[in-house]
């Protein structure tokens, strides 16, 4: 089940004494197209919301304006496809 920003804080809040004493657990999934992170939390894994969703593309979009990232940058790569990157986990380990 996913965790949004506003739920985490109230469960953080309400054991920051025992949260504070544990180490907390974190797990990343990286995949080739999307992402996905979760936390162990209340003793149950849940997947932290990224952009309204729990996975998150993982496209890069280099514009004039600045970076966009996920979503926002997979619907920009029609308009700038040359300075969009997206299957980085295929580049990982390599030299150029």
């Amino acid at each position: 089940m996913p965790v949004n920003q506003k739920d985490y804080a109230k469960s953080n809040q309400r054991y920051k004494y025992q949260i504070s004493r544990m180490p907390l657990s974190l797990g990343i999934d990286l995949g080739t197209e999307n992402a996905c992170a979760a936390v162990y939390l209340d003793d149950k894994i849940k997947c932290i919301l990224n952009e309204e969703d729990v996975l998150l593309p993982c496209y890069i979009s280099f514009t004039e304006k600045g970076l966009l990232t996920g979503k926002a940058a997979v619907s920009h790569i029609r308009r700038n496809p040359r300075n969009t990157v997206f299957g980085v986990k295929r580049f990982i380990g390599r030299t150029f």
